[in-house]
């Protein structure tokens, strides 16, 4: 099991969702975390990491018709607030 809130799992998958892909940020994030669905308006994505969180916004669309995933450019980390 994966220790990241979204994962995209092929069965029972929403047909209105779309599959994002985060760019940039820490480079620990595994390539199964930088994959996620999300609704297709969609335009920030902020994940909870390591005693903070990862800011990622909406920056294109690659791929054809059924194929295509959003990509989401890395745009900033924040401390959690104590």
């Amino acid at each position: 099991m994966s220790d990241h809130p979204n994962p995209v799992h092929p069965a029972g998958v929403d047909p209105a969702m779309v599959t994002a892909v985060l760019h940039g940020g820490p480079a620990s994030l595994t390539a199964e975390q930088r994959r996620r669905l999300v609704a297709p308006e969609q335009r920030k994505i902020k994940i909870p990491w390591l005693g903070g969180y990862e800011h990622f916004e909406r920056d294109l669309v690659t791929g054809v018709d059924h194929g295509a995933a959003v990509v989401f450019q890395w745009t900033a980390r924040t401390r959690v607030a104590e």
